[in-house]
C-alpha cells in the first residue's frame, strides 16, 4: 500500500513528467483523433492500424496514415484483472505497490489533461463498476477501494437487479468479454494483469473498439524464481515456503516462463493492442515516458 509520502512524491514527479511531454507543440496522447482530415503520413509500428488509408497506400506502395487536425477528449478506462497473486510480497517488495504506483501515475496524467476515467474491478465474487469522473475526490474514492481490494475470485457475479443475477466466468478472457459487451468505443483502455493467457477473439474485439494497452504487472520472482534454498513468500494472509535448490528445474522454469512472456507480448501486438511490462526492477516513469513519446 502506498504511503501518503510516496503519493506526494509520485504527484510531484508525475506533474513534471506530464509538463515535459507537453513542451512545445506536443499534442497529448490522452486525446483522440477528431473528424476533420488534415494530411497523410507514412505508417509507423506504434500507430493504430484503423487509421490506415488503404486506397492511398496501394497507390504509393506503402502504408499511409490519415491525420486529423481536430482532437477530442478521451475517456480513460482502468481494468485491474488480478487474482490473489497481487498480494505477493518477496524481498521487502509488495507487488500490489507496483500496480498502485502505475495506477497513480496514470491517474495524475489523466486529471492533468482534464479527462474522465472509469473502471471495472472485481472483489468478493462481484463486479464493481466505478463510474466516469475526473475530480481528485473521485479518483481517491476509487483508489481507496482498490487498496482495500483482496482480488479473491472464484466465480464473478454481477448483480443486475434484486431478482436477476448474471454469472461471469473467472478468467481474464471472461472479464474482457464482459467489458466488450458494454459497447464502449474509441477510448483509452489500460488493462492490468499478471495473466499470460487471453482469448484471441476477445482481445481483437477490445483492440478494434478501443485504444487497448495491456500492462503485465509482476513481481520479478514470478518469472525468475531468484534465490536459493528455502524461500519464504507472503501471499496476502498466507505464508508460502518454496525449495529452490533444484537448479535444473529452476533453469527449465526460467526458460519456459521467459518464452511465455515473449509469446504473450507477440500475441498482444499482433492484435493491434499495445503492451507494457512492469515489475519492481522497472523504472515506471521511464517506461511510460518512452511509451507515450512513441505513440
Amino acid at each position: 500500500m502506498l504511503t501518503k509520502k510516496h503519493k506526494n512524491v509520485l504527484q510531484l514527479q508525475t506533474n513534471k513528467f506530464v509538463e515535459t511531454l507537453m513542451v512545445g507543440n506536443y499534442k497529448t496522447h490522452f486525446k483522440n483523433t477528431g473528424i476533420e482530415f488534415a494530411d497523410f503520413r507514412e505508417y509507423q509500428d506504434s500507430d493504430d492500424a484503423k487509421n490506415i488509408d488503404w486506397i492511398t497506400s496501394s497507390k504509393v506502395g506503402k502504408a499511409m496514415m490519415k491525420l486529423f487536425d481536430e482532437q477530442r477528449e478521451l475517456d480513460v478506462y482502468f481494468l485491474p484483472f488480478f487474482w490473489e497473486d497481487l498480494n505477493l510480497t518477496f524481498n521487502g517488495k509488495d507487488k500490489r505497490e507496483i500496480f498502485e504506483e502505475i495506477l497513480y501515475i496514470l491517474w495524475i496524467s489523466t486529471i492533468k489533461e482534464q479527462n474522465k476515467f472509469w473502471s471495472v474491478y472485481y472483489d468478493n465474487k462481484k463486479i464493481n463498476i466505478f463510474p466516469l469522473g475526473k475530480s481528485n475526490a473521485h479518483f481517491h474514492d476509487f483508489f481507496n477501494k482498490i487498496e482495500n481490494n483482496n482480488f479473491y475470485q472464484d466465480q464473478i457475479i454481477l448483480n443486475i437487479s434484486q431478482d436477476k443475477w448474471n454469472i461471469i466466468g473467472n478468467t481474464i478472457s471472461d472479464k474482457l468479454k464482459y467489458f466488450n459487451s458494454l459497447k464502449i468505443k474509441n477510448n483509452l483502455v489500460f488493462l492490468f494483469t499478471s495473466d499470460l493467457e487471453i482469448d484471441n477473439k476477445q482481445l481483437k474485439i477490445a483492440a478494434l473498439k478501443n485504444d487497448l494497452i495491456i500492462c503485465n504487472v509482476f513481481h520479478s520472482f514470478e518469472n525468475s524464481l531468484e534465490g536459493n534454498w528455502i524461500v519464504w513468500l507472503k501471499l496476502g494472509w498466507k505464508e508460502i515456503f518454496i525449495d529452490l535448490d533444484n537448479k535444473k528445474k529452476k533453469q527449465e522454469f526460467q526458460k519456459l516462463r521467459k518464452q511465455k512472456v515473449i509469446d504473450f507480448r507477440k500475441k498482444i501486438l499482433k492484435s493491434w493492442a499495445k503492451y507494457l511490462y512492469f515489475d519492481e526492477k522497472v523504472n515506471i516513469f521511464w517506461e511510460l515516458n518512452k511509451f507515450f513519446n512513441n505513440r
